[in-house]
């Protein structure tokens, strides 16, 4: 069972007025620190980039991390989440997703996260909070090719969370809830 960590960081930001991924977050990028904290889980570190990538990738790097550079990354999140799975190595039976903008999740809830998974890696495993199961998530190989179908969609693979009920398996994760789209958020992840 080889899992893998990939942070969609691919967007413009447009919502914020700024790119998120460089907002400084205890003192470094927002993306390295949460770069950081994967490479702490798992050594399988994938990044996807696609807006300011070049600006991005000068100031954001990790020996463990390898950025997969998704040009389309206009069609939106779940595009780049299924561009990121189809480049990863045909070893990976799993890939845990962690959005690039979850600045509360920390290594304990990954850790916890992982745990559930490999306690039955056959299962999906996603994080709840606020009466919503979503991301962090893992998911086993035998979804990836659902992802592809609802990435080419531009659909969330939150729909695969509904879908296969019989399947999911909820890591409370309170910490999840906290993202950064507006600038009102901005405001209190700077507190």
């Amino acid at each position: 069972m080889t899992l893998a960590i990939l942070i969609p960081g691919a967007g413009n930001s447009s919502r914020l007025g700024q790119a998120k991924q460089l907002v400084k977050y205890q003192g470094e990028p927002l993306l390295q620190n949460r770069i950081n904290l994967c490479a702490l889980i798992c050594q399988q570190l994938y990044c996807v980039l696609g807006a300011n990538s070049k600006e991005i990738s000068h100031k954001v790097t990790h020996p463990s991390c390898r950025f997969i550079f998704n040009d389309n990354w206009h069609k939106g999140q779940a595009y780049s989440i299924f561009f990121g799975i189809s480049q990863l190595p045909k070893s990976i039976s799993a890939v845990m997703i962690l959005l690039g903008d979850q600045w509360a999740v920390t290594a304990k809830d990954l850790q916890r996260l992982k745990a559930s998974w490999q306690r039955q890696p056959d299962k999906i495993h996603a994080s709840s909070y606020q009466n919503t199961n979503g991301v962090p998530v893992i998911f086993p190989g035998q979804f990836f090719e659902q992802i592809k179908q609802l990435g080419e969609q531009r659909q969330s693979i939150k729909q695969l969370l509904t879908e296969h009920q019989q399947l999911l398996v909820t890591v409370p994760m309170d910490n999840a809830a906290f993202d950064l789209d507006l600038p009102e958020q901005l405001q209190q992840l700077k507190q």
